[in-house]
């Protein structure tokens, strides 16, 4: 009878002030959960083999705002009332502890250059049908949290397109032929860390693709192993195209096929 089970959660990266229960209520002096008789009446009396859930949502504070790995710790405590074979009622009490650790997660981003960037580039801006024009495309990631292993990113090139072989940038690249896909080998990154890569292809438009601004890639995936957490972290961007938004002048008019 009168059983109370109480959550208590530690830990530098939770956002203390968005801690909400349904069924229970929230002790924000000592960071504390507690589900009794008072918040859900079926804990008044709980009979052999009864089972129930008791919830509590909270959001984690911006993985920018720790120095180290974090993790976030619940202290459960589950106390009640007995009564014994000489009906003598006895205090039950247990306790358990768990540690959850908070994953990181990485930003990537990807554009398409060609007046500038890190890699010379030539052909005409528009694009003109029949004449071969070069582009950079530039790949960033940020890791806003803890340390990741084995970091790569991919994306495949469309039939039209050709990978010149020229890059620059952080770790190396690759290309299956077979696949069409250009691989960013980063390796590691270190906790807050960023890496940029660059590679170059060439397109030469054909007539169908005339007032159009052509796919230079697909979406490129970011896959990497987060050491702390032991998960694996995805990331997307979206596909790049002639519209070079990041060289200096650029006019909507650079990106259509002429």
């Amino acid at each position: 009878t009168n059983a109370t089970v109480a959550v208590t959660i530690s830990g530098a990266a939770v956002d203390y002030n968005s801690v909400q229960t349904t069924n229970g209520f929230y002790r924000s002096a000592d960071h504390t959960v507690v589900f009794s008789q008072d918040t859900d009446p079926a804990l008044a009396m709980l009979v052999p083999g009864a089972s129930g859930v008791g919830s509590f949502t909270f959001l984690t504070l911006p993985l920018n705002a720790f120095t180290s790995a974090p993790a976030i710790t619940f202290t459960i405590s589950v106390s009640g009332t007995r009564v014994g074979q000489a009906n003598v009622p006895e205090q039950i009490n247990a306790s358990a502890t768990k540690t959850a650790k908070v994953g990181t997660s990485v930003i990537l981003s990807a554009s398409s250059l060609h007046t500038s960037g890190p890699l010379s580039t030539s052909g005409p801006i528009p694009p003109r049908v029949g004449q071969t024009t070069t582009y950079t495309i530039v790949w960033d990631t940020f890791d806003e949290g803890s340390a990741i292993a084995g970091a790569t990113v991919s994306a495949t090139l469309p039939s039209y397109i050709s990978y010149t072989g020229l890059t620059t940038g952080t770790g190396s690249f690759s290309y299956d032929a077979g696949s069409h896909t250009v691989t960013w080998n980063i390796g590691d990154i270190a906790q807050g860390a960023s890496a940029q890569g660059a590679f170059q292809v060439s397109l030469t438009p054909s007539t169908s693709q005339k007032n159009s601004a052509p796919p230079l890639t697909s979406t490129a995936s970011f896959s990497g192993y987060d050491r702390f957490a032991g998960v694996q972290v995805s990331a997307t961007a979206d596909p790049v195209t002639t519209e070079t938004k990041g060289d200096p002048g650029y006019v909507s008019s650079f990106r259509n096929v002429q």
